[in-house]
């Protein structure tokens, strides 16, 4: 992401440090990105509706998650960007999923206006274009909002009701490509599974997503 002026002279006097070993110069070094050995778990499932794989780095806490929410509480926009390279990296080391890359079209799950707003960017959008960049994958803004609804602090029932309802499809999926559902985090699953479910019903043969980290509830 490009820094503007004010960016610029705040990282001169307030420099970069690894949030893994405090290192001055980028937010995650590559001998901390190396030495994590970032990796992927996988849900597999049957599923007409749902997605049949979940590839994710794991559980929304630790040094993840607290870049994660400083992008996306405190500003630090240029976090989204991180959190994208180290995902394509644990996603180009797993097999299942590096093996289908020419069949692969990233979808992003479509940030709110308000959200888009408060950040400065939309993040899924912006993140699913690193992340397809990074795996020399497509990517493809197929999925619409119907409605400018906000999940955060909603309860499960509140959530599947609103996903269920707030989502359309701008376009017919193409034939014989895997549609991956990009999302940041999976807290119940329901905007992942009804944007699965339109694309399914739209015509998409096969369905996965990708998340950073699954919430714990």
């Amino acid at each position: 992401m490009k820094k503007n002026f004010f960016t610029s002279i705040l990282d001169f006097f307030a420099p970069n440090r690894c949030y893994f070993c405090g290192r001055i110069g980028d937010l995650v070094c590559l001998d901390c990105l190396n030495r994590q050995n970032f990796e992927v778990q996988i849900i597999r499932r049957k599923s007409e509706t749902r997605p049949t794989r979940e590839f994710f780095l794991g559980d929304r806490e630790g040094t993840l998650a607290k870049i994660l929410d400083e992008a996306k509480f405190n500003g630090l926009s240029e976090n989204f960007e991180v959190l994208a390279k180290i995902l394509a990296q644990a996603l180009k080391t797993n097999g299942e999923f590096s093996s289908l890359k020419d069949k692969i079209v990233i979808v992003p799950a479509p940030t709110s206006a308000r959200h888009a707003h408060q950040r400065g960017v939309a993040h899924s959008e912006f993140m699913a274009k690193i992340l397809a960049r990074e795996l020399g994958v497509e990517t493809s803004e197929i999925i619409g909002r119907k409605s400018h609804f906000v999940q955060k602090g909603a309860s499960a029932k509140v959530r599947k009701n609103q996903a269920s309802k707030g989502y359309k499809i701008l376009e017919k999926p193409q034939s014989g490509k895997i549609y991956v559902i990009f999302d940041d985090i999976c807290t119940t699953g329901a905007t992942i599974d009804a944007i699965a479910k339109i694309l399914r019903d739209s015509g998409a043969e096969k369905v996965w997503t990708v998340y950073l980290m699954k919430q714990k509830i």
